[in-house]
Parts: C-alpha cells; structure tokens; sequence
C-alpha cells in the first residue's frame, strides 16, 4: 500500500508558518508596540518632571539661591532627558506624529522658561525670577494637556 506524503508536508509547512508568526509576535505592528512602550515610559519621565518641578516651586521660598540653582539644574537635566524620549519615539501614524511633535513643542517652551528661572536665580533678579515663573506655569498646561493626550495614545495610566 502506497501513501500519499502531501498530508504531511501541508502539515509541515502549516508548522513552519505558525513558527515564524509566533516568533514575531503574532504577526503584529512592531512599530506600533515599540512607539507605546517607549511612549509610556517617556508620558511617565515627562510626569516625573513635573512632580520634581511642582516640589521645587512649592519649596522655593524657603530656598537659597545656591539651593534652587541646584534644584533647577537638576530638574533642567531630568527635563532635557524627558524631552530627548519624546522626540525619540517614532511615531507609526500621523495622529501620534501630531501628537509627538505638540508635547516635544510644549516640553522645550516649559523648559525654556525653566532656564530663564535658573538665569534670574544666578543673577539675584527677584522680578524676573517671579515673572520667569508666571511664564512657566502658564506654559506648564499645554505640557500636561499633550503629555496626557499622548498618555491616553499609548496606553499610560491616567495622571
């Protein structure tokens, strides 16, 4: 009795298949994965600025200058590194392009603002260091209305 090989290579080659689509995640859009895992952790860093931010206006009264010089150079830091993450993310459609580009716009506004802080600070300009910190909370909205826009795109837990 002779057998037919065919059922056992449809078998094989059905197999095959299944690997190689299990192997890449099921046949999904990496690009797609890889833009709201980065975008989580990049809503998440621009978050933790914003916390350390609002720390440091809330306790700058009771502050030296050399102390808020400190603490705004570190928030400047952490702010410049948050907004590299932003502008790093690749973006798989042109909704979260918009989407990028509002929160990487907001996020240097804020954070020339922060500089201007920083400057008035060093230069022991209490109107400009006041005025400078207006801007910022002004500018501070736009930064949270994206981040949280782009927040709610990847899949980030709300603020």
């Amino acid at each position: 009795m002779i057998r037919s090989t065919r059922p056992v290579a449809l078998l094989a080659a059905l197999v095959a298949v299944s690997l190689t689509l299990a192997a890449c995640g099921g046949g999904g859009n990496d690009t797609e994965k890889t833009f709201k895992t980065e975008g989580k952790a990049a809503v998440l860093s621009v978050r933790a600025v914003g916390t350390q931010l609002a720390t440091a206006l809330k306790g700058a009264s009771n502050a030296t200058n050399a102390q808020l010089t400190q603490e705004i150079t570190a928030i400047s830091t952490a702010g410049a590194a948050s907004l590299a993450q932003v502008k790093a993310l690749k973006a798989p459609n042109d909704a979260d392009k918009t989407l990028v580009t509002n929160l990487s716009t907001a996020l240097s506004t804020a954070l020339n603002d922060l500089t201007a802080i920083g400057d008035a600070v060093t230069a022991n300009d209490p109107t400009q260091a006041k005025s400078s910190t207006e801007q910022l909370v002004t500018d501070s909205t736009p930064v949270q209305t994206a981040n949280n826009a782009l927040a709610q795109a990847v899949g980030a837990p709300p603020a």
